[in-house]
């Protein structure tokens, strides 16, 4: 939570050999996207962030104090 996690490294977790970075990178985002919107549909506090050129982190969205239903 809240750490990057490289690319390379969530790539290999997927099984993927680095042969074909391009392919690899690819299928990667198709994956984040599915997580970001999994996140979003079922409303939980947190996101899914982008290090640009490194890789993804899982961050918690911080409840706003005296909002509408306490957020």
């Amino acid at each position: 939570m809240g750490r990057v996690v490289r690319a390379e490294s969530l790539c290999a977790v997927l099984g993927h050999n680095g042969r074909n970075r391009r392919k690899e990178l690819h299928i990667l985002r198709q994956y984040m996207a599915w997580v970001r919107q999994t996140l979003s549909a079922h409303k939980l506090p947190y996101v899914l962030t982008v290090a640009p050129d490194l890789g993804y982190a899982l961050c918690e969205i911080r409840r706003r104090r005296g909002g509408k239903n306490g957020h």
